[in-house]
């Protein structure tokens, strides 16, 4: 993002002028349903991980009835093994879903202390994602059920 864009942003989230008629209204309806979001994506992926869990051959079966894609399907999967591998109380709610699958394979001290950095320094998924895969390859841990398609990370393991 360039400085001029950034300072439009700024502008529209703190404007000069008074917002416009309904705005603060549409941007909290935004904000719910971005939480609601963030919390979804947990509740899909713990509902997933409960299922492969407790009912392993059904889900070879309700796989391919959620997505016909298997690309998906392997997404669906990847996200029940983060959720089963980060409890609830490892959670941090002011980051995404995203932010979590990236520290998913590392030791639980060090996911914290990544998972509260991400929180303190406003660090972007991505950004998260770059520190994580060099804490992973300075660790000389990392498990291919997590990142086995990424390039990115074996360039660094």
């Amino acid at each position: 993002m360039n400085m001029e864009t950034g300072n439009q942003l700024v502008e529209v989230l703190q404007p000069t002028a008074p917002a416009p008629e309904g705005f603060k209204e549409w941007l909290e309806t935004g904000r719910g349903l971005y939480e609601q979001r963030k919390a979804l994506d947990w509740q899909c992926a713990d509902w997933l991980a409960t299922g492969i869990e407790k009912y392993p051959s059904q889900m070879a079966l309700v796989l391919p009835m959620l997505a016909t894609d298997p690309i998906e399907q392997k997404q669906l999967t990847r996200s029940a093994k983060i959720a089963a591998s980060i409890p609830p109380a490892q959670r941090c709610s002011a980051l995404t879903f995203a932010h979590h699958a990236h520290v998913a394979d590392l030791p639980v001290e060090e996911r914290l202390t990544l998972l509260n950095r991400a929180q303190e320094e406003h660090l972007s998924a991505r950004a998260l994602r770059i520190v994580s895969l060099e804490r992973k390859a300075a660790l000389g841990v990392g498990n291919a059920d997590f990142e086995d398609d990424d390039w990115e990370y074996h360039e660094l393991m």
